[in-house]
């Protein structure tokens, strides 16, 4: 009777948490899926109780229901990577709408409600395919040492949004010597965006502990898109090579509309050099259509914002690596 009584008071605190915890995540009209990594278990669940949770991210994503309005909550609760870390065996090909996914922890840079893998070539972790997402507070790294593990965070479906996010690609030195080629290989990076009218807000990308020995960028814009927009966020670089990059246009045709960078901050370090002098903030192709526009921009560690084309403006300047201020408009 005593082991039957202390079960239920047990239930009864779970259910008390669960109750309080949707009170303090968003609103949606679907059901929460919860994912406690260590904790939890992807055999004869379906992660709709606090008391139950899944594994891995993989396992609720499955459970969700394209454009009902579901969601997907990651708790970090323990000390150790195996208990904040969900991690992929492959890539995750988001193809649904209208999910929302948080996760439940301090957050910030390196923030421990993270998405991770085990195999050592994924070229993506997740790729929003779908439309209408929104992901809160959440970590993506990929650490692969695979020369393939380039990227972290890729977004080829329209009007997705991502709050406080964390993305790291190439975590790992080997994938960090691949060079972005126009055209060709996007080299490492943060975030492969493919997509138009998404927005960033409070987003991080990249890292300053891992050497980026090519040039490549944090953020590749790979294909044919416009009015994406990105708020109050950071890019991160350690290199070795003067020629990286914090943005990368892949192909002059990528641009059929305004990439905007409102309040943004952009950073590199130069092994061994501080402060740094890399040559030019954006690389890459130069666009038929539009550019990108930079909104009372902060940037350390590069000479100019671009060399010798038309793609980058500015509506006030930013720090350059040398000193002063960096001014261009059209």
């Amino acid at each position: 009777m005593g082991q039957s009584l202390s079960a239920m008071r047990r239930a009864a605190r779970f259910v008390q948490h669960q109750e309080y915890l949707e009170m303090q995540l968003p609103f949606i009209l679907g059901d929460w899926r919860y994912v406690v990594p260590g904790l939890g278990s992807d055999t004869g669940r379906t992660g709709k109780a606090l008391s139950r949770p899944l594994a891995s991210v993989n396992a609720a994503y499955d459970k969700t229901v394209d454009g009902r309005g579901d969601g997907i909550a990651v708790i970090s609760y323990g000390t150790t990577s195996a208990h904040t870390t969900t991690y992929l065996t492959e890539p995750l090909d988001w193809a649904k709408y209208n999910i929302t996914m948080i996760g439940i922890a301090a957050g910030g840079y390196g923030g421990r409600a993270r998405i991770s893998n085990t195999a050592a070539d994924l070229a993506y972790l997740i790729d929003f395919q779908g439309q209408n997402n929104r992901v809160i507070n959440i970590n993506m790294s990929n650490y692969g040492s695979g020369a393939a593990a380039l990227g972290s965070l890729k977004v080829s479906g329209a009007r997705n949004r991502f709050d406080y996010v964390n993305a790291v690609g190439a975590g790992h030195i080997t994938p960090g010597a691949v060079a972005h080629a126009a055209g060709g290989s996007l080299g490492a990076h943060d975030l492969n965006l493919a997509a138009s009218e998404c927005h960033f807000n409070h987003c991080i990308f990249g890292t300053r502990s891992v050497l980026r020995a090519e040039a490549n960028a944090n953020i590749v814009l790979s294909a044919q898109m416009g009015q994406n927009f990105f708020e109050d966020c950071y890019t991160f670089l350690y290199t070795n090579t003067a020629t990286q990059g914090a943005i990368a246009i892949h192909a002059a045709n990528v641009l059929g509309g305004w990439v905007i960078f409102k309040d943004c901050t952009f950073t590199a370090w130069y092994q061994g050099v501080n402060p740094s002098v890399h040559t030019s903030m954006v690389i890459g192709a130069v666009p038929d259509n539009c550019g990108i526009l930079l909104q009372n921009p902060a940037m350390i560690g590069w000479a100019s914002y671009e060399t010798g084309a038309d793609k980058v403006f500015v509506t006030n300047g930013a720090g350059l690596a040398t000193g002063g201020l960096g001014i261009k408009t059209a």
